[in-house]
């Protein structure tokens, strides 16, 4: 964890899995609005299907046909496209509609078989409203695009809640962490007995190491100091402290407990878990890094206003987080 100045979207304990909270929602509210479009247009297609069945109908002339192509290049779509020409009472009317609601299917020669009925210049019977002549249609069929949209959405519900739940809970780390931990090295990498086996370094006790530098955040480039003891397993506590450099002076200092976990290749993931000195308008978010030369750490605050840190390895803190 680290923090930055302004951030009022960013609250303790981690920008990555309230990123990942709100994927999950924005997921389910897509697929409510999907689920809720294509139950609507199913139900008025039932209905006109319905009062369809009563219409009387009336010879019609096919004018002409097509299929129109949509959806991706790897996901695409046909739909199959009318026009014919009927008459009442003296006038002629253009009728452009197959079968109540929209017609689209996965393949054209899906999509060329339910024209087969109607080549040009064909007469067919069609039926029409009487309150409405203009309205008309050659099927009492309903597509299956609707409802297939409907099921599409109601996926999209269960997976964006059940990510924004496990999310939430922390359950979306939790298989990953307890690998890590599986392989995680009982000492923090960078510690002076991280290399020793199992057994010595359990002997040899906890080896808290502190790292001084500098990481860059909307208030600008900060100084940086994070102290981290090892618990076993790979998982660390400890504190960050931030502090003003010479070329940033206006940055006030402050301080928070910590917890991580590190991998056995030296990577290191920290996270906020209590405010100890916070000045106003700043917020903690999170840390990933690795070990690298001469016990150095470096990597990305994981949010999009901040960028880059970098600290090293110090024989003592500087800063007091008490």
């Amino acid at each position: 964890m680290v923090v930055g100045k302004h951030r009022s979207s960013c609250m303790p304990g981690g920008g990555s899995m309230n990123g990942m909270i709100g994927l999950g929602l924005f997921v389910a509210v897509l697929g409510i609005a999907m689920a809720l479009w294509g139950l609507t247009q199913r139900s008025k297609a039932n209905a006109l299907v319905g009062a369809a069945r009563t219409w009387p109908t009336v010879p019609a002339i096919m004018t002409g046909t097509e299929i129109v192509r949509g959806g991706s290049n790897r996901a695409p779509t046909f739909s199959p496209v009318v026009r014919y020409e009927y008459e009442l009472e003296g006038r002629k009317y253009v009728g452009t509609r197959l079968r109540a609601g929209y017609v689209k299917v996965g393949s054209r020669g899906a999509a060329e078989r339910m024209l087969q009925p109607y080549p040009v210049g064909a007469s067919v019977p069609v039926r029409y409203d009487p309150a409405d002549i203009q309205s008309s249609l050659l099927e009492l069929e309903t597509s299956s695009s609707p409802m297939l949209m409907a099921v599409i959405g109601v996926v999209l519900v269960l997976f964006g809640g059940a990510m924004a739940i496990l999310a939430a809970t922390g359950s979306l780390s939790g298989g990953s962490g307890r690998s890590s931990r599986a392989a995680a090295p009982a000492l923090l990498p960078g510690s002076a007995v991280a290399g020793t086996s199992a057994a010595s370094a359990n002997a040899a006790g906890p080896q808290t190491r502190t790292w001084r530098g500098s990481y860059v955040c909307g208030q600008g480039e900060s100084g940086l100091e994070v102290t981290l003891r090892p618990l076993g397993q790979g998982r660390l506590a400890g504190t960050l402290s931030f502090f003003p450099l010479p070329a940033n002076p206006t940055v006030p200092r402050g301080c928070f407990r910590v917890t991580g976990q590190a991998d056995a290749a030296g990577g290191i993931e920290l996270r906020g878990s209590q405010w100890v000195r916070r000045p106003p308008d700043y917020h903690m978010i999170d840390l990933s890094g690795r070990l690298g030369a001469n016990d150095g750490i470096s990597g990305r605050v994981v949010d999009g206003a901040c960028g880059q840190f970098q600290v090293q390895l110090v024989s003592s803190p500087v800063e007091s987080c008490q």
